[in-house]
C-alpha cells in the first residue's frame, strides 16, 4: 500500500496544478477588469462592477470559460461599449426553459430601453447580470433543482421589478392586446386608451411612443404590416380622444420571436416619456 502513496501524491499535485493553471487563465481577464477605469454612463460603470463579481464567482468554481467570458463583457462595459443581455438560444439551455428565458429577456431589454438604464442604473445592471447568471447556470446544470438557480433568479427578478417601478414613475407604459391577425380595438383596449388619454393630458410636455407587435405566425412581411396597422389604429384613437397627433409616434416593430402563436405577443405598447 505504501508504494502507491508517491503515485497518488503525484496525481493530486498534478490535478492541483491543472486547477491552478485553469484559474490563472481566467484570473488574467478578471485582473484586467479590476484595474480598468470605468468609462461612460453610470449604467456602464455599474455593469462592469456586476460582471466583475460574476466572473469572480465563476472563477472560484474553477469555471474558466464563463469566468473569462463575463470578465470580457465587464471590460467592454468598463470601456463604455453597449453590452447586451445573453441570448438563451445561443446557450445549451433546456428546451422547457427557453420560452420563459426569452420572455424574461424581452421584459429586461424593454425596461432598459425605456430609460431604465438612466433612472435606475444600479438595479438595471444587476438585473442584466442576474439574467446572464441564470442562463449560465441553466446551461451548466440542466438537471439541477430550483435551489441551484435561486440566487441568480432572485437577483434578476428583484432588480427588474425595481427598474420597472422606477420607469413607471417617470415614463408610464400601457399595453393593449389584440385578437389573432386583427387590429381592431377590443372593449378592454378602449378602456385602457381612455386611461392613456387622461395620463397624457396631465403630462402635456411628453411624447407617446406607440409600438405595434405580433406573434410569429404569418411571416415577417405580413407581421410587419400588421404591427404597423395596430400601431396606427391606436394612434388614431388617441387623437380622437384628444391627444395631439404631434405627440404620438406610431411604429410597427413586427413579430416577437418565440412560439409561433403567442397571444401575449399580439399587442401594442404605449410608452409616455
Amino acid at each position: 500500500m505504501s508504494e502507491n502513496k508517491p503515485a497518488n501524491s503525484m496525481l493530486k499535485i498534478g490535478a492541483l496544478a491543472a486547477a491552478l493553471l485553469t484559474a490563472n487563465c481566467a484570473s488574467y481577464e478578471i485582473d484586467q477588469l479590476e484595474k480598468a477605469p470605468r468609462e461612460g454612463y453610470e449604467f456602464s460603470r455599474e455593469l462592469a462592477n456586476q460582471y466583475q463579481s460574476l466572473a469572480q464567482r465563476e472563477d472560484a468554481k474553477f469555471d474558466e470559460s464563463d469566468a473569462s467570458y463575463f470578465a470580457v463583457k465587464g471590460l467592454q462595459a468598463a470601456a463604455g461599449q453597449e453590452v447586451l443581455p445573453e441570448d438563451p438560444r445561443k446557450w445549451d439551455v433546456p428546451d422547457h426553459a427557453l420560452e420563459d428565458l426569452m420572455d424574461m429577456r424581452h421584459h429586461l431589454i424593454f425596461s432598459l430601453a425605456k430609460s431604465g438604464e438612466r433612472v435606475a442604473p444600479k438595479q438595471a445592471a444587476a438585473a442584466q447580470v442576474g439574467f446572464d447568471c441564470m442562463v449560465s447556470q441553466l446551461r451548466e446544470c440542466q438537471s439541477c433543482g430550483e435551489n441551484d438557480l435561486a440566487m441568480c433568479r432572485d437577483m434578476f427578478e428583484k432588480n427588474l421589478t425595481a427598474v420597472e417601478k422606477a420607469v413607471e414613475k417617470v415614463a408610464p407604459t400601457f399595453t393593449l392586446h389584440f385578437a389573432e391577425d386583427k387590429w381592431d380595438l377590443t372593449p378592454d383596449a378602449m378602456h385602457t386608451l381612455r386611461e392613456v388619454a387622461k395620463v397624457a393630458a396631465n403630462m402635456n410636455k411628453t411624447t407617446l411612443n406607440v409600438t405595434g407587435h405580433t406573434d410569429a405566425k404569418g411571416g415577417r412581411k405580413h407581421n410587419l404590416i400588421l404591427s404597423q396597422k395596430r400601431a396606427m389604429t391606436v394612434a388614431h384613437e388617441l387623437v380622437r380622444l384628444g391627444v395631439d397627433s404631434r405627440r404620438i409616434t406610431p411604429v410597427g416593430a413586427g413579430e416577437i420571436e418565440g412560439p409561433e402563436v403567442m397571444p401575449k405577443h399580439r399587442k401594442v405598447t404605449i410608452h409616455i416619456h
